[in-house]
């Protein structure tokens, strides 16, 4: 799956300095706004959308290129008289989804590419790359019959996403046979960030051993990708041979280049989509698609987008397939399972709770359906009560101003030792700024010049790296008057629990400040419950009940997990 956006990315260097005369300032005076439809326009004019050179385009070696019906009837037909499953990704354009979702907009497809292994051949290869715009664009109704077949088994990676784009060509997809997305997820589920229970001695993730054909020898060969299933029986684990720490970080995880260097399928990350492809502007796919220069490449990187899905399909099964499925939902007195039962529970870590099931299984039963519920549901939407959530948001808005403005008070009311106000101007702190409130919370008041925490923590036992103070331009009003803000010196997280945890860190070494490290600093000390930062402060006899409800008003006048800031400084949401 790739998405290719519209015309609201930034520039490149070269684009910018061209733009750099359209630059307009409204009647309030706010920031300077780049044109940039003008210049996406004449973009998009250049591009022969219509071209047909890819209808006598010779693919490389393994590649089955399809452009025209009686193509089109081969591949289907081999695909119907296929039975293992087959893994799909769609290539498309023109969706913004910063301003929609794929269910509702109307992205372009630009081609289909599959893989179902060595042993199926399309007529060229087994690498299937079905042309779907241009001359080509009525192949693809040739394939709603197979896409549409329930017991035709399909796999994609991220399923939502390709269903929705092909729903939008008026094909709805059955037969889903796996997410690999949702599979690596059951496989390890703190992939997608710095998760707080995630540490940094976490043990070598097990991968079970096979060693996978490369895609050469499958197209010379037309051998198998993994060998036959192992049919439930358990092989040897192996760790993976990459450090699971360098594949971290917030949405990036799960990403399919990012998965198969993690599981060994490629021997390292391959270049993304936006990497290759994208530019600033987000047509480079398609000017790829509807360039002869460039058709090779595109065509090459689509139909490894399949092979590479297929292979983390076949891995992540295989290795789910040897791992017990608990839940406290099965769970039984241990005599209770053995009685009448063949089960083996030897080396089971939980065996009351074990189902006699396997993870691989598991998926089948619940997160299969679950995706495809998921998707209708998206597409469906699901009926809410506008008139009570429009109440409700307003309550919530009245909640949040109150709980700032609290906070506000409370950070102006902090002293230092000597009792001095430690920060005379905190109403100028905006407490959705995420790098105002670390500065608070960890900055050093006697050091004004030194920054204690700011340190990139890559491994354990880094130095740290002092740096200037962190000066912010206030919020309101509009003023150009820098401040300083003046920290509580608070002691991270990860040291409070005696070790230094990577988890508690964000990727630029700041100690991070989301909700549930706020809480724990915070408490309730409303009810009595106070949190870390009251005990640190206690001995040195700062206000501490005061710096715990002002960090607890913070969290309370966010309510939100991580934050992130923009480039102008002003916090805002971010995941």
């Amino acid at each position: 799956m790739s998405i290719l956006t519209g015309g609201e990315e930034q520039l490149d260097v070269d684009e910018e300095a061209q733009l750099s005369e359209d630059d307009h300032v409204d009647e309030v005076g706010q920031k300077p706004k780049r044109v940039r439809a003008d210049t996406f326009t004449k973009r998009l004019a250049k591009i022969d959308q219509g071209t047909d050179f890819r209808m006598s385009y010779s693919p490389p070696k393994g590649i089955t290129l399809v452009t025209n019906e009686e193509q089109a009837m081969e591949a289907v037909r081999v695909l119907e008289s296929h039975h293992g499953p087959v893994a799909w990704d769609t290539e498309f354009w023109n969706v913004e989804l910063s301003r929609n979702t794929p269910a509702h907009s109307s992205g372009e497809l630009l081609c289909l590419t599959a893989f179902g292994g060595g042993k199926l051949d399309f007529g060229a290869g087994p690498l299937l790359f079905v042309d779907c715009k241009g001359p080509s664009r009525q192949i693809l109704d040739l394939f709603r019959s197979y896409f549409e077949n329930p017991n035709k088994k399909k796999v994609f990676h991220n399923f939502a996403t390709d269903a929705h784009i092909l729903y939008g060509h008026d094909i709805t997809v059955r037969g889903l046979e796996a997410d690999t997305r949702y599979l690596a997820r059951l496989f390890d589920s703190s992939l997608s960030s710095w998760e707080d229970q995630v540490k940094p001695d976490k043990p070598a993730v097990p991968l079970r051993k096979s060693k996978p054909a490369s895609k050469d020898a499958l197209i010379d060969d037309g051998g198998d990708i993994l060998g036959p299933p192992l049919n439930g029986e358990s092989a040897a684990l192996e760790p993976l041979s990459v450090d699971c720490e360098q594949h971290t970080g917030p949405g990036k995880g799960y990403q399919l280049k990012r998965l198969v260097s993690l599981f060994g399928i490629a021997p390292k990350e391959p270049p993304s989509y936006k990497e290759k492809f994208a530019g600033k502007l987000g047509i480079g796919g398609l000017e790829a698609h509807c360039s002869e220069e460039k058709f090779g490449e595109w065509l090459k990187y689509a139909a490894d987008d399949a092979y590479f899905t297929f292979m983390l399909y076949r891995r992540l099964t295989d290795t789910l397939r040897g791992q017990e499925w608990c839940t406290e939902l099965w769970k039984e007195p241990l005599e209770h399972k053995i009685r009448g039962s063949a089960i083996t529970l030897n080396g089971l870590k939980n065996p009351e709770m074990y189902t006699g099931l396997s993870m691989s299984e598991f998926a089948v039963k619940f997160y299969r359906p679950f995706t495809e519920l998921l998707v209708e549901i998206e597409r469906r939407g699901f009926g809410a009560n506008r008139e009570y959530l429009l109440h409700q948001l307003t309550a919530a808005q009245g909640d949040l101003e109150r709980h700032r403005e609290a906070f506000r008070t409370l950070a102006q009311s902090l002293a230092d030792r000597r009792g001095r106000p430690l920060n005379p101007q905190a109403e100028f702190i905006n407490p959705r700024s995420a790098r105002q409130i670390r500065q608070l919370l960890f900055g050093n008041p006697d050091e004004a010049d030194r920054l204690r925490w700011v340190a990139r923590r890559v491994k354990a036992g880094e130095q740290a790296e002092w740096v200037p103070p962190f000066l912010e331009f206030p919020i309101s009003p509009s003023s150009k008057q820098r401040f300083l803000i003046r920290g509580l010196s608070l002691e991270p997280i990860a040291y409070i629990y005696g070790r230094e945890r990577l988890s508690n860190y964000a990727p630029s070494g700041w100690p991070k400040v989301e909700s549930a490290i706020l809480r724990a600093l915070a408490g309730d000390p409303y009810k009595g419950i106070y949190g870390h930062a009251y005990h640190q402060l206690e001995p040195i006899r700062m206000s501490s009940t005061m710096a715990s409800s002002t960090v607890y008003q913070d969290i309370r006048g966010n309510n939100v997990g991580p934050i992130a800031v923009d480039r102008e400084n002003k916090g805002r949401r971010g995941g």
